[in-house]
């Protein structure tokens, strides 16, 4: 979901977005049949983990985050 030329905020973390044609869950007549429970579960995740920590922040400023540009292996460089 880190792709401008399909979103407007790319940016912002929202696993709630619809019609999503990226790969993680895959997209049309072969989507991931678990996309919903793995939605609700990620919901549950971060609330509590943000509920039980409420100090909790990042270790840098966000705009010092730098993400890998790869397909397959995605996430932060550090």
């Amino acid at each position: 979901s880190f792709d401008p030329r399909h979103f407007d905020d790319p940016e912002i973390f929202d696993i709630g977005r619809d019609e999503n044609p990226h790969l993680a869950f895959s997209y049309g007549a072969h989507y991931c049949v678990g996309m919903a429970l793995a939605r609700l579960e990620l919901k549950v995740v971060f609330g509590s983990i943000f509920e039980r920590f409420p100090a909790l922040r990042l270790a840098v400023a966000p705009e010092e985050l730098k993400l890998r540009k790869e397909i397959i292996t995605g996430g932060f460089e550090e």
